[in-house]
């Protein structure tokens, strides 16, 4: 994925994707990627494409500015139009677009548990949901329960804040070479994340000095992830799949997040009474988790988004020094102490294995 510098990524992503507000703007990109497309499906698409768009700008205007209690709705209803439009902008097979008239998900008054991470929510065969799998060539996942905190343990840039809100490890790898990646704490070798690098062909070693994990994959488990690069990899994270039935189920963010803000939507709608002890401080321990995910599952979502439109992501420039600003530029990440830290624990990890 190409990366262009920007001093706010968000409001850069944000502003390019409201060029998809435009009907005429939406004509356009239909025309360049689909050189077969009638003038009535042209017309079709961009009109609701566009729409879909302007809605989910003005839903997304409103909710920031109005509180938690209520604003997960309002954010769904940003998502669902922003998804539906960039569906209709990414296929003309009326087999995909016609799940958006469903959810595809539902919440049951007896899956809404005493916490939020707990709490289920049933994925069904037809909806929105599934749409959203298919245009990310991800796998289909269906008639299964899944919890809030199988989803939020594998989005980027919570994994610190939720190890430290629920004491429980995070899904999410971090990068640090070509087919190296790091995560905190150690595995057991009867631990579900240990027992999957197993299934794909992955090694991994503890070094206690660092309490860190590290994971590397030999040339028999790099083509599972290039196979699957588009839905493991987010920047330089590589998220641990889902395992359904003994199959792994490589799941793209652009699902993962729709679903959480989704299903925070759904909660704030008919168990209102929930959601309030779910993001009461004083009640929950799980409150600042919940208020951050929010605007990361938000920021992620829209990130792809633009990414699936433009092919290409923006990046924050994070350093001072001009050399290392000119090696971002080129798109090469550097991490000066991540890869000291890094430098040592794989040196002191290959001399114990």
């Amino acid at each position: 994925m190409d990366c262009k510098i920007s001093d706010n990524v968000i409001i850069d992503t944000l502003n390019d994707l409201k060029l998809f507000t435009q009907t005429n703007y939406c004509k356009k990109y239909l025309k360049n990627n689909f050189k077969d497309i009638s003038n009535e499906q042209l017309e079709l698409h961009a009109e609701i494409s566009s729409a879909c768009f302007r809605q989910s700008f003005e839903y997304y205007d409103t909710a920031n500015n109005s509180p938690i209690t209520t604003s997960p709705l309002l954010y769904s209803y940003c998502l669902n139009n922003m998804a539906k439009g960039l569906t209709y902008l990414q296929t003309l097979d009326e087999n995909i677009l016609k799940n958006f008239k469903r959810h595809g998900f539902n919440i049951s008054d007896s899956n809404v548990k005493n916490n939020l991470l707990d709490t289920m929510i049933t994925i069904n065969k037809i909806g929105a949901t599934k749409a959203l799998l298919e245009i990310t060539n991800s796998s289909i996942i269906e008639n299964i329960d899944i919890s809030f905190n199988d989803l939020i343990k594998r989005i980027p840039f919570l994994n610190d804040i939720y190890e430290k809100s629920v004491s429980d490890k995070s899904y999410v790898m971090k990068k640090t070479n070509d087919y190296e990646y790091i995560l905190n704490g150690t595995l057991d070798e009867n631990n579900e994340i240990a027992m999957l690098f197993k299934k794909i062909n992955f090694q991994c070693g503890y070094n206690p000095y660092d309490n860190i994990s590290m994971i590397w994959v030999p040339m028999s488990g790099q083509d599972f992830i290039e196979k699957n690069k588009s839905n493991l990899m987010y920047l330089d994270y590589l998220i641990i799949p889902f395992v359904v039935n003994e199959d792994i189920k490589p799941i793209n963010q652009l699902f993962i997040t729709y679903l959480v803000i989704m299903g925070y939507g759904m909660l704030v709608r008919y168990n209102a009474h929930k959601w309030e002890k779910f993001i009461d401080s004083k009640l929950s321990e799980e409150s600042v988790l919940i208020s951050m995910s929010i605007t990361v599952c938000m920021n992620i979502f829209f990130n792809i988004v633009h990414s699936l439109l433009f092919n290409y992501i923006y990046i924050e420039e994070k350093y001072d020094d001009e050399k290392v600003k000119k090696l971002l530029h080129e798109n090469e990440t550097v991490d000066i102490i991540q890869e000291q830290l890094v430098k040592r624990a794989r040196e002191e990890l290959r001399y114990k294995l």
